[in-house]
């Protein structure tokens, strides 16, 4: 059940009380700068990631790219790779 309480609260202001401040203004903040904080970090930590993956990658092709440039310059595809 729901009981309605008249207020002398005009509608226009009834947002000031969380607008304009209030007792815990500080810990909206300190959660705020955390939640930025935590963001960032494990951001960071994905990047790393993938840059240290990448990086693995490439030089793992280059190696290819220069293995297969001193050969006899002939790569075996199509039905050559096949074998019984």
């Amino acid at each position: 059940e729901i009981k309605w309480v008249e207020s002398d609260v005009a509608w226009s202001d009834r947002w000031d009380i969380y607008l304009l401040g209030g007792v815990n203004n500080d810990a909206i903040y300190l959660s705020m700068i955390n939640s930025l904080m935590m963001t960032s970090f494990l951001a960071a930590v994905v990047f790393v990631i993938m840059v240290r993956t990448l990086r693995n990658d490439l030089a793992i092709y280059n190696d290819l790219e220069l293995d297969l440039t001193e050969e006899d310059g002939q790569e075996e595809s199509g039905w050559k790779l096949v074998h019984g």
